[in-house]
């Protein structure tokens, strides 16, 4: 096998393997509003440190669209259209701007130099703000009547300290698990 077709074979074997780690990830949920409690934006912003940007976008468009087809990948190992169309639409729909704008950055960054914890850390602050937007514009339109305010502290607000956390959490193991090359 030729070099680019060993590259092109680890790629695609990574974001496999980060695919599936996220769908176990997402259906590890509590569900205690209309939005559940669950591991998937960990996953999502694990898949942005480790992969290129455009494998990052992929992996979370296939990632959508096995959720949309059935395959219960979505959290509470739930699939179909109406949990893509539903009250979490807004962020599943931002995930692959999430992944891909996250590795964009961090691939962007670290060709200055090396990328570390607190860099890494910084990178996924934005990209939270991103998967906020969408999530809670869509909720706030289509659940809540329009209303921003009522929109955002019902979809965003209560998981704002949960999410901070998965991103602690992704930055430092993602600086840990490139060390030993993944």
């Amino acid at each position: 096998m030729t070099r680019q077709k060993e590259n092109h074979v680890l790629r695609l074997c990574r974001a496999g393997i980060l695919l599936a780690l996220l769908s176990i990830l997402s259906t590890l949920s509590v569900f205690w509003s209309t939005i559940p409690f669950s591991l998937s934006l960990f996953g999502v912003l694990l898949i942005g440190c480790f992969l290129p940007p455009v494998d990052a976008l992929l992996a979370l468009c296939a990632y959508l669209f096995l959720g949309a087809i059935g395959v219960p990948v979505f959290a509470g190992m739930r699939g179909g259209m109406d949990i893509l169309l539903g009250p979490t639409g807004g962020f599943l729909l931002s995930y692959p701007l999430v992944a891909g704008g996250l590795s964009l950055i961090l691939e962007r960054i670290s060709g200055k130099r090396k990328c570390g914890f607190l860099c890494v850390l910084l990178a996924t602050v934005p990209m939270l703000f991103l998967c906020y937007l969408g999530g809670g514009l869509w909720y706030s339109f289509l659940y809540a009547n329009g209303d921003l305010v009522k929109g955002f502290a019902s979809a965003v607000l209560p998981f704002v300290p949960f999410d901070l956390g998965k991103a602690v959490l992704a930055a430092w193991l993602s600086v840990r698990l490139r060390r030993i090359a993944l």
